[in-house]
């Protein structure tokens, strides 16, 4: 079954949020699932939140770190709208809002994070199912 949930997410480089959460911008990536917590599954690697934020990017495009934590984002908003049925595949919208002075240097690097096409080691998200635990 599909279902729609629109995700309105402002990539702070010191917080992600969202209309529901607000986290630190920063993860750890391993190869094995962690021991506590939730987790995000995606290509193979594991990711878990961590309070040590990203350090400071002009640019949230140039590698995959926002693409993930877009992902944890996504995962919180469906989970508190209670949409993690196992057999449910979720499309999520992702409105886009930058500064006026910022639409045209960046408008062609959001879509790359949100597709998933500006990241180092993957492809979009449709090519790897993504666990949230």
């Amino acid at each position: 079954m599909y279902q729609k949930i629109i995700v309105p997410i402002d990539h702070g480089n010191r917080n992600m949020k969202t209309e529901h959460k607000v986290f630190t911008s920063g993860f750890v990536e391993g190869d094995c699932r962690p021991a506590l917590g939730e987790y995000l599954h995606y290509n193979g690697r594991y990711y878990a939140l961590a309070e040590q934020r990203i350090p400071y990017m002009r640019d949230k495009t140039v590698d995959d770190r926002f693409f993930i934590l877009t992902l944890f984002a996504v995962a919180m908003e469906a989970e508190k709208q209670m949409l993690n049925a196992q057999d449910t595949i979720l499309q999520a919208v992702l409105p886009v809002g930058l500064p006026p002075r910022s639409i045209t240097a960046h408008c062609t690097g959001s879509s790359r994070i949100i597709s998933g096409a500006g990241a180092s080691r993957g492809s979009p998200i449709r090519a790897s199912p993504i666990r949230w635990g």
